[in-house]
């Protein structure tokens, strides 16, 4: 069985669209978001 393994990223980010099955955030610092791909999971704090 797979082990789920979840890290915080260091910068705040604001949803700036919305779609049926991906979004688009953008820091709000404005600095470039690494390491973010497709499938990670985003949850609101």
């Amino acid at each position: 069985m797979a082990t789920k393994h979840y890290q915080l990223h260091p910068e705040k980010v604001r949803v700036t669209q919305v779609f049926a099955q991906t979004s688009v955030v953008v820091s709000d610092k404005g600095v470039p978001l690494a390491n973010i791909q497709p499938n990670d999971f985003v949850a609101r704090r």
